[in-house]
């Protein structure tokens, strides 16, 4: 489906973080968390994997990591979704979630 994804990025320095960023349901609010480690982004910057990722690799990520799921069919159409803005966004470019938006970034342009 794509070879680039999302990584956690911290707002304050914009230095990409070790993990990459999951959308997350929880009492059906979406939230984007780290894959490892499970804290919360809202930013996160564009990398190239040279792997093709589909909704069902990312999942099997997250259970490997201990994820609970809402529901699977929601957590796969929500992963169908992140990978499609994935596949959209440019390699090195910085994204910001919108607040009433549930899969729409703002750029916030490429990191120096």
């Amino acid at each position: 489906m794509t070879k680039k994804y999302f990584q956690a990025i911290d707002p304050k320095t914009n230095k990409a973080k070790k993990g990459f960023v999951v959308p997350v349901r929880t009492d059906g609010s979406l939230r984007f968390q780290s894959l490892d480690n499970k804290k919360e982004f809202d930013q996160f910057i564009t990398v190239f994997l040279g792997v093709d990722l589909t909704p069902e690799i990312v999942f099997k990520k997250m259970v490997d990591s201990g994820f609970k799921f809402e529901s699977v069919e929601q957590t796969l159409s929500d992963l169908e979704q992140f990978l499609v803005q994935a596949r959209s966004s440019r390699i090195g470019h910085i994204y910001r979630t919108k607040p009433d938006a549930e899969f729409e970034f703002d750029c916030l342009g490429k990191i120096e």
